[in-house]
């Protein structure tokens, strides 16, 4: 049996990677790592604000309450879902420009609480 050679090439990758990989090229690891720090924290944000909703939906499946917002939660969720599923695409994409995880501050972040994006 042949091992397979699983170097990706630039063309191999999707086409958002390639984009993000775009919009870093040129830049300063300095600021390339700065930019990391922010979008991994942000990623964690929005990984805290994801499991706020799914637990909000938990809550209701298991009372069987649902004062109307039911359908609006299970929307909101799926929504973060798909933000963050995108985010850790910029995040890997700004690991691998790096080629290192950048260290991050400890603690809760810093930055303001995620917007409503409606």
């Amino acid at each position: 049996m042949c091992a397979q050679n699983l170097t990706r090439t630039e063309h191999d990758r999707p086409s958002a990677v390639r984009s993000i990989a775009s919009v870093l090229d040129g830049l300063p690891k300095a600021e390339i790592e700065r930019l990391a720090v922010e979008i991994i924290l942000e990623n964690r944000r929005r990984l805290d604000h994801a499991q706020t909703l799914f637990d909000r939906l938990e809550t209701i499946a298991s009372t069987g309450e649902d004062r109307g917002g039911l359908e609006r939660l299970r929307r909101d969720y799926i929504l973060a879902q798909l933000r963050l599923s995108s985010l850790h695409d910029i995040v890997s994409a700004m690991i691998d420009a790096l080629g290192y995880v950048p260290d991050l501050p400890a603690g809760p972040s810093q930055s303001p609480d995620i917007p409503d994006l409606d």
